[in-house]
This record gives C-alpha cells, sequence and structure tokens, in this order.
C-alpha cells in the first residue's frame, strides 16, 4: 500500500492542475463510485481550494453542475466521460489539453483511477465500506473526528473487526 500511497501523495500535492480542479476531479470520481468518505474527505477540501459551493452541491446531488467555470466544466466533461464511456473523446481530451497541457492530462486520468484503486485495496483488505453493507472502523482513524460528527454516512453502522474473517460468507 505504500506505494499505491506515493502516487496518491504526487497526484494531490504535485499536479500540474491547480488544487480547486484536482480536488474537483477527486469529488466527481467519488460521486461516480458512490464513495462516501472520499467524498467526506475532499468535499471541504475543494471548497477550500476554491470551488463554488453550488458547484459541488449540484455534484453531490448527482447533478451536471450549473455555473461552472470554463476550466472546471472541461475536467467535469473529461472526467465523467472516462468515468461512464471508458474513454474521452477527441474534443473533450483536445480542451484538457490546450487548457492545461499534457502533464495535466495524465495526471487527470491516474486521478480518476487512483480513487477507485485506493477503494479497492481497502475494501479487499477489509478495512474500508464493503458492499454488502457492513463498515470497517479501522479506516475511520483517518478521518478528522470533526468530519464524522453529524455525518449520515457514519449514523448507526456496525463496526466489526478489521479482519478478513469478519466478512459474510459467500454462498
Amino acid at each position: 500500500m505504500s506505494r499505491n500511497q506515493k502516487v496518491g501523495e504526487y497526484l494531490r500535492y504535485n499536479s500540474a492542475l491547480p488544487a480547486r480542479l484536482n480536488e474537483f476531479a477527486i469529488c466527481i470520481t467519488a460521486r461516480q463510485w458512490d464513495a462516501n468518505v472520499e467524498w467526506m474527505a475532499h468535499h471541504p477540501l475543494a471548497l477550500k481550494a476554491g470551488l463554488d459551493p453550488a458547484v459541488a452541491d449540484d455534484l453531490a446531488q448527482g447533478k451536471r453542475p450549473a455555473n461552472m467555470k470554463d476550466d472546471e466544466a472541461a475536467i467535469y466533461q473529461f472526467c465523467t466521460e472516462l468515468h461512464q464511456t471508458k474513454k474521452v473523446s477527441d474534443p473533450t481530451f483536445k480542451a484538457v489539453f490546450d487548457l492545461f497541457g499534457e502533464r495535466a492530462v495524465v495526471e487527470l486520468i491516474a486521478l480518476t483511477g487512483y480513487t477507485p484503486c485506493w477503494r479497492w485495496c481497502l475494501i479487499s483488505s477489509g478495512q474500508f465500506p464493503a458492499p454488502w453493507g457492513v463498515r470497517f472502523c479501522s479506516f475511520l482513524v483517518l478521518i478528522p473526528r470533526r468530519l464524522r460528527r453529524g455525518c449520515s454516512f457514519f449514523q448507526g453502522e456496525q463496526h466489526v473487526s478489521q479482519t478478513r474473517h469478519s466478512r459474510p460468507q459467500q454462498r
């Protein structure tokens, strides 16, 4: 996992994209994958980096955000196409390339794959909310308590040990 974390560190802190757009891309990916922990962690970071709260609210509701800036619309279209069609059209690729360059395009592709990769690593190791509804508590220590308070994601959850043996048996 440490090598995977190094990739994430690079993509988050050394990106050719401005922080506002980098966090926006992470939030888009979190919504695409129903990744509530990632959303909860990155939504405030996107707002702090300058993303319009109305854009984030629309995204949270599964809508195409209204009133996006041109650069946000390019990032949104790129990420959405990549998630939904597993490819990016030439005009969408060109829009991001023309705004930010080749390095940013490559990093954006990597970033949209990194969030689900991290999620799969944690699910596989039994440290993350699993698809069958049991939420594992070991990952929660990474999320500041102040972010967990009052969030419906953490209300009434069932905590079990982080061992793989606590999973329901597949039939």
